[in-house]
């Protein structure tokens, strides 16, 4: 874990600012990027070495053949963007991609990095079905930002518009829920990837921040009714449950979160 840690910090040192605050205030943003006023101040903060989500992120990603890596709820972009950076150094002849989807317009600062790195940027909009009365923002399209040949992919859209779901095309083995925290929202969003056929049946990761402190916590049923699921649907793989209670993005300068990990693999 040590070498982990060691990078995701130079990661983290080589962006000076994680978002403008013009970019955060409402207008534009919607939701200030899931950032709230109270940590504002603190998204630049150097991390110490305490172990954070994002670190063990990566480290499950070594336990996979393959890399096809879902953020639902990017924010600013510092898990997304650090779990991109680990990946291209430390697993350079794995068949790789990564995409997301927030409500927010990609933070520009996010942006800049992948415009930077990544050719060939692309942005395609489809229509959604403008009767949705469930969408937060009464937007007419769903952008898909598509760097680095199908590389990097980032969705602005609702994710309880059903729509964006189905445009996806992607058969994921890692998946980190960090959008929505609420238990409908939880089971909202894997009933999408279930019946759009996201999930790789050759066996996935499945991960959760922002839990209850407690397993009989209404977030950790939704998490239950999920891995219960998820069992029934794949019954000849072993599927674990495992609560972690870690620093988060910010690191030491907030309480630790509840982190929920759901592994599902053929059995050895």
């Amino acid at each position: 874990m040590d070498e982990i840690i060691k990078f995701n910090r130079q990661t983290l040192s080589s962006v000076d600012r994680w978002i403008n605050r013009s970019d955060w205030e409402i207008p534009p943003s919607i939701f200030n990027y899931g950032l709230p006023h109270s940590i504002f101040h603190l998204i630049d903060s150097p991390l110490d070495e305490n172990l954070t989500e994002v670190d063990m992120i990566c480290k499950y990603l070594g336990e996979l053949p393959k890399i096809n890596y879902l953020e639902i709820g990017v924010s600013v972009g510092k898990t997304f963007y650090q779990v991109i950076k680990y990946a291209e150094h430390f697993h350079v002849n794995v068949d790789k991609s990564f995409s997301c989807i927030d409500i927010e317009k990609i933070n520009p600062t996010l942006e800049k990095l992948f415009d930077d790195v990544y050719p060939n940027k692309n942005v395609i909009s489809s229509n959604i079905d403008e009767t949705n009365v469930n969408s937060i923002r009464l937007q007419k399209n769903n952008f898909e930002t598509v760097w680095g040949d199908n590389q990097v992919k980032y969705y602005e859209a609702d994710e309880f518009d059903k729509n964006i779901w189905k445009t996806m095309n992607t058969q994921y083995n890692f998946i980190f829920s960090d959008a929505f925290h609420a238990p409908h929202a939880l089971i909202n969003e894997y009933t999408n990837i279930k019946n759009n056929n996201l999930l790789d049946p050759e066996g996935f990761i499945y991960c959760f921040d922002d839990l209850d402190s407690y397993r009989e916590g209404p977030m950790w049923n939704a998490v239950s009714q999920i891995s219960n699921d998820i069992q029934s649907q794949y019954p000849q793989f072993d599927v674990t449950v495992e609560h972690l209670v870690i620093n988060g993005w910010i690191g030491q300068h907030e309480s630790k979160h509840n982190f929920g990990v759901i592994k599902c693999f053929p059995r050895k």
